[in-house]
């Protein structure tokens, strides 16, 4: 060793000093980035100084009041859902209630049509009665056999009362 090496590392070996008994609480934990997910325990904190724990604290505390404004802006968001999910509830209850009208309206119909385009038959009614009465002319009662010969079988048949016919699209019925 060389005579003035004592002296050259006794500055270095008094701020080495200095610097082991500021960090009492251990070394420096190593640098964290808490924007790319890296957050730095309890026990690290503590031994966080100056600058650096200055600078962590800052963004954690811009962070908590970013993610607050953000989950108020959420809150807002879900009870106006909430008011919206609410009336399309009530519109579809309303719309419900409306179709049920609806299709009550069109059975109807559908059973107007069925009896304007259909003829029961009476006690003493043949193809020809019907066919003078309902459709003009006796002569069209084979027209009214081959729209109904499943119902009424053989054409020669006396009609049951209470069958219901099919009459030719467009039939007058005074039913």
């Amino acid at each position: 060793m060389r005579p003035n090496s004592g002296r050259t590392l006794a500055p270095i070996a008094a701020s080495l000093a200095l610097l082991l008994a500021s960090c009492a609480g251990g070394p420096m934990p190593p640098v964290k980035d808490p924007a790319k997910g890296e957050f730095y325990t309890a026990e690290e904190m503590l031994r966080l100084r100056g600058p650096q724990a200055d600078q962590y604290c800052a963004y954690m505390t811009n962070t908590y009041a970013q993610y607050k404004e953000e989950t108020q802006r959420y809150r807002l968001m879900a009870d106006s859902m909430a008011t919206q999910a609410e009336s399309l509830r009530t519109a579809s209850v309303d719309l419900s209630a409306r179709m049920v009208k609806v299709q009550q309206e069109v059975r109807e119909l559908r059973l107007k049509e069925k009896a304007l385009n259909s003829y029961v038959v009476k006690p003493g009614d043949t193809l020809k009665s019907i066919a003078k009465t309902v459709l003009g002319g006796e002569g069209r009662w084979k027209e009214l056999f081959e729209l109904n010969r499943t119902t009424i079988g053989d054409e020669r048949a006396a009609l049951k009362a209470g069958t219901r016919l099919n009459l030719p699209k467009g039939a007058k019925t005074a039913n």
